[in-house]
């Protein structure tokens, strides 16, 4: 069998079942699975075969392309501040 998981529950590992198996049995970011392509157990929110369930259950794993980078994150700040500065002026004023 090549597209099977196992979990592991309290050191009892258990298994096999499929991609959709897993899915069904709403397992959580933190549910240990031993994937087909690794030998070694990981939580379920490492493995990228994951990220779309768990977004559709409102979760979602940081990775490169849903983490705005350094220079975004510094422009926001910016931004934010100079909104602030023009608000808290225009507050001080009454």
């Amino acid at each position: 069998m090549i597209n099977v998981y196992y979990t592991l529950n309290i050191n009892e590992k258990s298994g096999p079942y499929t991609h959709a198996q897993l899915m069904d049995m709403n397992i959580t970011t933190d549910t240990f699975i031993m994937s087909p392509l690794n030998e070694n157990w990981q939580r379920a929110a490492e493995l990228p075969e994951f990220y779309i369930y768990f977004e559709t259950q409102g979760i979602y794993i940081p990775t490169r392309t849903n983490v705005a980078s350094f220079w975004w994150r510094l422009l926001a700040y910016l931004i934010d501040y100079v909104l602030l500065i023009i608000f808290m002026a225009i507050i001080g004023e009454y």
